[in-house]
């Protein structure tokens, strides 16, 4: 929670992330993905916080919305992917078989026939239950089991549209 109101107030920054495919800007479509990046807001605490802490409390709650205790935030962000390229393993185009990169994690590939040449502008990591090759599922060996994954590498083509607090709810009871 603490890094949630400078998100709102100076965006997104490819530079400050290096995952598994490289730095850039990741983002899912599925909110369980980002779920497992989050951490617990346990309660309201005032000025004795963190000053991101305390921040992010008083431009949220007041005397009319309470802190509800054990919240959770995501960024909902609209994104520009342009012309994507996907990929099963973030080496190989999952059409061509070709790298995805023309400069390894740093550049994607050239879109083919493009002139003059332009590089794709996202990157698409399919999961194992997303993946299609010319109109038909494959079941490979490689690939992220639940979630796909989409990579911007430019932050200016992404807008973070929304923070969203959540609770986490097993059997109908926060947990």
């Amino acid at each position: 929670p603490e890094t949630a109101l400078s998100l709102l107030a100076n965006g997104l920054n490819e530079r400050f992330c290096k995952g598994k495919f490289g730095h850039g800007v990741y983002l899912a479509e599925d909110p369980a993905k980002n779920d497992q990046y989050t951490t617990v807001d346990s309660a309201y605490q005032g000025p004795s916080a963190s000053a991101s802490l305390s921040d992010l409390h008083e431009t949220l709650y007041s005397a009319h919305y309470k802190h509800p205790g054990d919240a959770y935030y995501v960024v909902l962000c609209r994104v520009v992917l342009g012309h994507y390229i996907a990929t099963q393993d973030g080496i190989t185009d999952e059409l061509t078989g070709k790298s995805v990169w023309a400069v390894e994690e740093r550049e994607l590939a050239v879109v083919p026939d493009s002139s003059p040449p332009i590089h794709h502008h996202a990157l698409v990591v399919q999961s194992k239950r997303h993946l299609v090759a010319n109109g038909a599922t494959v079941s490979p060996s490689i690939g992220l089991n639940r979630h796909r994954e989409f990579l911007q590498f430019n932050a200016q083509r992404t807008y973070p549209a929304y923070l969203l607090a959540y609770h986490r709810l097993k059997n109908g009871k926060k947990y």
